[in-house]
């Protein structure tokens, strides 16, 4: 049985995520925000944790020992963190950083969701991986 955690898993992305993951028995899925579940559910753990924290986020990846870590967890509103830089920082880079460097210590597969404002928009064709990424802001 595949081990899958999600963090972010009471936003948007993450909740369907969650609910479409935790629907197919050969997982063993547990959702993570900051907040507790909005929706709970019975076929999955959840569990509150602040990524901002790197010590609560390194140790609840070495507790769960998840063979897929997916990422769905950001500030996304561009105005809020041109405002809040240091907060936009510490959760958009700085925990990302910090949850790559526990899954590649412990082997585990880490899928980050990010969206397509680390472009600058200047493309008639939509963005691939390999495209160098140029913020406007």
């Amino acid at each position: 049985m595949k081990k899958i955690l999600i963090i972010g898993a009471n936003g948007f992305v993450g909740r369907q995520i969650l609910n479409d993951l935790a629907a197919n028995p050969s997982y063993l899925v547990t959702g993570c925000s900051l907040h507790n579940d909005i929706q709970p559910g019975n076929n999955y753990h959840f569990v509150c944790a602040d990524i901002r924290h790197t010590d609560t986020i390194t140790s609840l990846i070495e507790e769960l020992q998840p063979d897929v870590v997916i990422n769905t967890a950001a500030l996304s509103a561009p105005d809020y963190c041109e405002s809040n830089r240091e907060e936009a920082q510490i959760i958009n880079v700085m925990a990302v950083e910090q949850i790559a460097k526990a899954c590649e210590t412990l082997g585990s597969r880490f899928i980050h969701l990010s969206s397509d404002f680390v472009f600058d928009g200047c493309t008639s064709r939509l963005y691939e991986e390999t495209d160098q990424p140029n913020p406007i802001n």
